[in-house]
C-alpha cells in the first residue's frame, strides 16, 4: 500500500464541573470513569448518559469531581475546546475561579452549552502536574447508535462505555476509502502521553489500517474516555453506526 505523509493541526482540550444538585434517578445502571489529565493536550469523549437516560449531558455537569485548574482567562484555568464542523472552529470554554464553566468570548455567565454523547472535546490542563477528572453518568442502553461526518473534520468517540474497535463486529461504517492516508478517510486517536497522533486511513478493502503499520487491518481500538478525529476527504458524508457491545 502506498504511505503519504500528512501533517495534522491539532488543539487540546479541558474540563471540570459541578454536580446537579437536585435529585435525579435512574432507571439503568450508573457509574463514573477516573480520567488521567497530564499537563498539556488531552483529547477526550463523553460515554455516557446523564443520569435520568439524556444524550446530552451539560458542560457544567460533565466532570464529578476534579483536580482540574481554576483560573481568570483563558490561558491561565484549564480549557475545554469543541470543534463545531458546521463553521469549522472550536467552541472554547475555560474553568474560572468560581469552579464554572465560561464560554470564551460570551463570559457573563456561566455557560448552559452541552456536550452529546459520543463527542470528543480537547481537554487542555495548564497544571505543572497531572491531574484527574471523575465523568458520572449513566451507562447507555440504546442497541445503535450513528454519528454523521460531514465532509471536513469532526471530533468523536465511543457512544458506549466501552471502547471502540475500529474493525470490531460492532461498528458498520459509511466512508470513503483510498490507497493512501491523503486520500482515503482518516481517524487521528491522540495519544497524551506521547503527545502525538496515532492515524489510520481507509484502504480500499474497506477496513481501517494504521498509517506506516498497515500490512494488516488494525485491531486497535479507541479507548473508552479518549476522543478521536475523523477526517472526511469527500465527496461523500460519512456514518459510524455503533451496536451496543454489551
Amino acid at each position: 500500500m502506498k504511505k503519504a505523509g500528512l501533517i495534522v493541526a491539532g488543539i487540546v482540550l479541558a474540563g471540570a464541573a459541578a454536580i446537579a444538585q437536585t435529585p435525579v434517578y435512574s432507571q439503568n445502571t450508573v457509574g463514573y470513569q477516573k480520567l488521567n489529565v497530564v499537563s498539556g493536550a488531552n483529547l477526550v469523549a463523553l460515554n455516557w448518559n446523564l443520569i435520568g437516560g439524556a444524550a446530552n449531558v451539560a458542560i457544567q455537569n460533565l466532570f464529578g469531581s476534579t483536580n482540574l485548574t481554576m483560573g481568570a482567562s483563558l490561558d491561565t484555568a484549564d480549557d475545554i475546546y469543541a470543534w463545531d464542523p458546521t463553521v469549522g472552529a472550536y467552541k472554547m470554554y475555560y474553568l474560572w475561579t468560581d469552579g464554572q464553566w465560561y464560554e470564551f468570548m460570551n463570559d457573563n455567565n456561566p455557560t448552559t452549552n452541552v456536550v452529546a454523547r459520543g463527542q470528543g472535546l480537547w481537554l487542555i490542563h495548564r497544571g505543572a502536574t497531572p491531574a484527574s477528572a471523575v465523568i458520572v453518568g449513566e451507562v447507555p442502553t440504546e442497541a445503535t447508535n450513528i454519528v454523521h461526518f460531514g465532509v471536513g473534520l469532526a471530533q468523536f468517540g465511543s457512544a458506549y462505555t466501552a471502547p471502540l474497535s475500529l474493525n470490531g463486529p460492532n461498528v458498520t461504517w459509511a466512508s470513503n476509502s483510498g490507497a493512501s492516508l491523503d486520500t482515503a478517510d482518516d481517524i487521528y486517536v491522540w495519544d497524551a502521553t506521547l503527545g502525538a497522533y496515532k492515524m489510520y486511513y481507509r484502504w480500499t478493502d474497506n477496513q481501517w489500517y494504521e498509517f506506516m503499520n498497515d500490512n494488516a487491518p488494525t485491531t486497535d481500538q479507541i479507548p473508552m474516555g479518549n476522543g478521536a478525529w475523523y477526517q472526511n476527504r469527500g465527496p461523500l458524508p460519512a456514518q459510524l453506526a455503533e451496536s451496543k457491545p454489551y
